[in-house]
């Protein structure tokens, strides 16, 4: 079958190229003229089959054009050009006729394969946004949680439960102790939490995504959890997680903890998903701190209330044998000069039970004050 020599052929494909590759992305044009160049050029000079041209198709250099806003119209718009330069240059109708319809086949056949990347594409984006969706769900409702919930324990396990009821396989949350060991505090979605054993010290039991996490102070994605180096991986399998992400919780400049997120599907968290479940673990790690904030204060307000209620006893507690003993020298010592004395200490105290007095009463304010503002 007659064909265009060679370097004719690569003649075509340098003008052809230098038309259409104005509108791809800088960054692949140089791969996507040496890829693109050995099937047109193949074609042209019927080094290569149309089914052999097909065989070369590139998915990651067709991701990287679809990205960029190529569309099925560019490729059709893009071989009419093309057609039209052969057109141009080939005199022989019998070799015109030949090259058309072979790029007619290829056309058909790259549109085919076109279709099924695009569709794979929109199904790659499709399940994306829905996990994206999912956590900022989590997000929403985690936060709701914080403002609702006043137990640290129940805030923990609400957490738990909202991450496993919005589609993920387990969630659970550790406390870092200071033995290196790793204290489960919460969990849903299965007993798996309570049926390992994880630290954040150097040993081996400490080097998983929980302890990495506490120790590194990072996300920590476990992609697989049925690789050899995943010390928990027959307790995972027999629940058929296959993924999982571990969170530090930290408040100022301390972690104290990781929550700890599973998923059926090997590799289930992408970057953006972990920026989210980031997102999670700050505002729990808020709230957490939060609690015990509320806790401290009213710790510190009891403490204040039983400290007015001792002020008052101990003033009346000197008020009163003081009164006693002034009407015990008023009767019985007859010394004016002694009396006289004794009087103006009698008075110092006094003045200074006043003054208790006073602190008392502003004590109380001081306390109501703190009650009502913090």
């Amino acid at each position: 079958m007659p064909q265009i020599p060679r370097e004719k052929a690569e003649v075509i494909f340098e003008e052809w190229f230098g038309k259409v590759s104005k509108e791809l992305p800088p960054e692949i044009v140089k791969i996507a003229k040496i890829k693109i160049g050995s099937v047109i050029i193949g074609l042209l000079s019927g080094d290569k089959t149309v089914k052999e041209a097909i065989g070369e198709f590139d998915k990651d250099l067709l991701y990287s054009a679809i990205k960029s806003g190529r569309r099925p119209l560019d490729v059709v718009k893009n071989m009419s050009i093309l057609m039209e330069m052969v057109s141009s240059k080939i005199d022989d109708p019998e070799v015109f006729r030949n090259i058309v319809i072979i790029l007619a086949n290829y056309q058909a056949e790259f549109l085919n394969k076109l279709t099924d990347v695009y569709e794979s594409r929109i199904r790659e984006e499709f399940g994306r946004r829905k996990k994206v969706e999912r956590v900022l769900k989590v997000l929403t409702k985690v936060s709701e949680a914080i403002l609702k919930t006043e137990s640290e324990r129940a805030l923990l396990e609400k957490v738990c439960q909202i991450i496993v009821d919005e589609g993920y396989a387990h969630a659970w949350i550790g406390y870092a102790k200071p033995d290196g060991s790793v204290e489960p505090v919460a969990g849903y979605g299965s007993d798996y939490f309570k049926s390992i054993e994880v630290r954040w010290d150097s040993s081996s039991l400490g080097q998983g995504p929980t302890g990495r996490a506490i120790k590194e102070e990072k996300p920590i994605i476990q992609r697989s959890l049925k690789t050899r180096d995943y010390l928990w991986r027959n307790e995972a399998e027999k629940r058929g997680f296959g993924s999982s992400i571990a969170l530090p919780l930290s408040y100022g400049k301390e972690v104290f903890g990781s929550l700890n997120v599973y998923a059926f599907e090997e590799d289930a968290f992408d970057e953006e998903e972990r920026k989210l479940f980031e997102r999670v673990a700050a505002n729990l790690s808020y709230g957490i701190a939060l609690i015990k904030i509320r806790k401290e204060r009213e710790r510190l307000l009891e403490q204040i209330r039983k400290n007015i209620e001792q002020f008052a006893i101990l003033v009346d507690h000197i008020r009163n044998p003081l009164a006693a003993a002034q009407g015990f020298v008023e009767l019985y010592v007859d010394d004016e000069d002694a009396v006289k004395k004794i009087k103006e200490q009698f008075d110092r105290i006094v003045d200074l039970v006043e003054q208790l007095e006073k602190g008392w009463v502003e004590s109380e304010k001081i306390r109501e004050y703190l009650r009502k503002t913090l």
